[in-house]
């Protein structure tokens, strides 16, 4: 059909301009479209209808009858804000030898790499516990981490060493960069069993640090004590020679030379006293931080009150269920519906998918790829081209 033309004035021909479709023809249209929707729906309700229902009620049968684990959670901080007053360090300092002293407590990181230690798990893991599950008396469970969680072993070694294993997924520590302090968080099937096992874990990080200070003061009071026989000696011997010459220099103050010597051995004497002085303080002092029970951390937020459930609302996981079932419904549902048209709409286009797909799982036959790999190491063996002895053996390599 010849296109339709306007004449102007100078006689130029201009196309006409064409119509917008009509307002019933689109209306037309957008009906159908929604008609075919509403079809589509309706072909695929049991699968819209049931699949978010069955999804909606897996989902609340899994939260409601799961098992719910507690977690119970602590901080502390170590008391090293201050430098440790060591009396070594001070008797460094009678000599003039400045030592730089460390912090008498540990870097928060290292309370977390202890916590997670094996001796530490394996020393909670062996500790008897006793808790309440109810409110009455005959609702209290005791025994180690083994038997309450019934673990199985040969020995009983094996069995603590599966306790420590369980233990390591349960406990868990970090640190807070802002505060400094250490965070303890202990996971277990009851809540009294957490509470229990998070003051356990306290209490050997405490027994760790004294065990420390402890073993380090009886080390320091070993080595002063056998410092303080030789300086004791040195000076008798400084007194004695001091004692000489006023013995033999009983009118020394008339000669500048004997009055010089006089001042310099009492220099010495005194110089001894004072070491030996430190010393025996501080043989004093280790001795005293030998049985010294004092904690060195601080327990800042402790575990009791903390207990909180992992288990999640059953009305909230169905409601999610539901939301997901829907969705992945509706998508199955245009899946199959588009599936169903392919083949009697593109019948050449079909036929053209379903011959490659089945070349695809084809070629990922576990078969066909040994074949291929070991036709690829013969040439390489051989120093042929991989991609000939492919070629040759393409047809006799799928067998």
């Amino acid at each position: 059909m010849p296109e339709s033309r306007s004449v102007d004035d100078q006689g130029r021909r201009h196309p006409e301009p064409t119509s917008p479709p009509k307002p019933e023809q689109r209306d037309e249209s957008e009906a159908v479209s929604i008609l075919a929707l509403a079809n589509m729906l309706l072909r695929q309700r049991l699968l819209i209808l049931g699949l978010p229902l069955l999804a909606s009620i897996a989902g609340y049968a899994l939260t409601r009858f799961q098992r719910a684990d507690f977690t119970a959670e602590s901080k502390f901080v170590s008391q090293g804000g201050q430098p440790s007053s060591s009396p070594l360090a001070g008797l460094a300092a009678q000599f003039g030898v400045s030592v730089t002293e460390s912090s008498s407590g540990e870097s928060p990181d290292f309370y977390v790499a202890l916590l997670k230690s094996r001796d530490l798990l394996r020393g909670a893991a062996d500790w008897h516990y006793r808790f309440a599950v109810g409110s009455t008396r005959a609702d209290t469970l005791e025994g180690t981490i083994a038997d309450l969680y019934e673990l199985i072993g040969e020995t009983p070694d094996a069995r603590l060493a599966s306790a420590t294993g369980l233990l390591g997924r349960q406990v868990f520590a970090r640190t807070d960069v802002r505060t400094g302090m250490v965070i303890l968080e202990t996971t277990a099937r009851w809540p009294g069993l957490a509470l229990e096992l998070n003051n356990r874990l306290l209490q050997l990080v405490n027994e760790f640090n004294l065990q420390k200070r402890q073993s380090q003061a009886v080390m320091e009071r070993e080595f002063i004590d056998g410092r303080m026989g030789e300086a004791q000696r040195e000076l008798q011997q400084e007194e004695s020679r001091l004692l000489r010459f006023l013995q033999e220099n009983r009118q020394y103050q008339g000669s500048p030379q004997l009055t010089f010597e006089s001042a310099r051995l009492q220099r010495l004497v005194d110089l001894r006293q004072d070491v030996y002085t430190s010393l025996a303080q501080a043989y004093e002092q280790a001795r005293i931080d030998e049985v010294r029970t004092t904690p060195v951390i601080t327990v800042v937020d402790p575990p009791q009150g903390s207990i909180r459930s992992s288990a999640s609302n059953p009305r909230y996981a169905g409601f999610l269920g539901l939301l997901l079932g829907a969705v992945v419904a509706v998508a199955l549902a245009f899946g199959r519906e588009f599936f169903a048209r392919v083949p009697q709409e593109n019948v050449e286009e079909y036929e053209t998918f379903k011959k490659l797909s089945f070349a695809a799982l084809n070629d990922l036959n576990p078969k066909r790829i040994l074949n291929r790999l070991r036709a690829i190491r013969i040439a390489a063996s051989e120093g042929e081209s991989p991609s000939s002895r492919l070629r040759s053996g393409e047809g006799g390599g799928d067998g």
